[in-house]
């Protein structure tokens, strides 16, 4: 049976900008380093989208995945403009917070979106194939295209890739897609949201900014959100699904992807710009055979 496109493309488009957006600034970071200093224009982006992605989760769930969605859509294109525009380090660090807000609220709703677009089995999977694949294109775009910009243009243009691809992102899933039928409302997992948001902010701190504390917030917080989840009679993140040797072993692999991956594009691209020397535009070219 034939089956639409038009709500795949939308959905695509919006989780497009978030792997492009994480590796687009990777080849800029030395341009924007001599502007306006660069440590937490990347990490305030990740920090934020690693803590909130579980609660982002469970928000769609509660309050409809296209309204999130698309709420996270605006809010996407809101911030990128205000980067773009950004004349201080403390306004273009804010809204890459805001950039990773969104991107929280985006990724776990479009998903949400396919399964609920397409219920037929195998044409959910080509669905599901077809998005993953965005993002592998995104990410590997993410590098050429940042250094390219940002070498003939300047790097603030590099955000406004975004508005454009999320304002049709917006268009296209007002028009196509349709909001999921309506479940039974359970209750906030309030104490699982705070305890995953102190286990991942906690590990991701550390690991950016190298501090014993955070590592120990982490531990804290990871054992605690285990230890609630068992007992909550809707915990927004089951356990059980942990017995699937099909979903742990996704996400190990997944986990293990992004870790070497986009911490790879990080350091190539500063030692290519800094070490070696080449313009940004080389420089992405260079990082082209890594995701590819």
């Amino acid at each position: 049976m034939a089956i639409s496109r038009m709500p795949l493309v939308s959905l695509c488009l919006g989780f497009f900008m978030i792997p492009l957006d994480a590796t687009v600034v990777t080849t800029a970071l030395p341009a924007i380093g001599r502007d306006r200093g660069r440590q937490w224009v990347l990490d305030g982006y990740t920090l934020v989208f690693a803590c909130l992605l579980l609660s982002a989760g469970s928000l769609g769930d509660r309050l409809g995945a296209r309204r999130v969605f698309l709420c996270g859509l605006g809010l996407f294109v809101l911030a990128s403009m205000v980067c773009g525009l950004a004349t201080t380090l403390g306004l273009l660090n804010a809204a890459r917070v805001v950039q990773g807000l969104a991107a929280a609220l985006v990724l776990p709703t479009s998903l949400a979106l396919i399964n609920a677009s397409y219920p037929e089995r195998a044409a959910r999977a080509r669905a599901i194939g077809v998005w993953g694949g965005m993002g592998g294109i995104a990410a590997g775009l993410g590098p050429v295209l940042g250094g390219v910009l940002t070498g003939w243009i300047g790097w603030p243009v590099i955000f406004f890739l975004n508005v454009t691809v999320g304002v049709a992102a917006i268009v296209l899933t007002l028009r196509h897609v349709v909001a999921p039928s309506a479940r039974a409302r359970v209750g906030l997992d309030l104490p699982g949201q705070v305890l995953s948001v102190l286990a991942v902010g906690g590990l991701a701190f550390g690991l950016i900014e190298g501090v014993v504390w955070a590592y120990a917030v982490a531990a804290l917080g990871g054992v605690g959100f285990v230890l609630v989840e068992q007992r909550r009679r809707h915990p927004m993140l089951p356990l059980s699904l942990f017995r699937s040797k099909e979903f742990t072993g996704s996400v190990l692999v997944g986990a293990a992807i992004n870790t070497g991956f986009y911490g790879e594009l990080f350091l190539l691209s500063l030692y290519f710009q800094h070490i070696r020397l080449l313009t940004p535009a080389l420089a992405g070219l260079a990082l082209l055979p890594s995701p590819a």
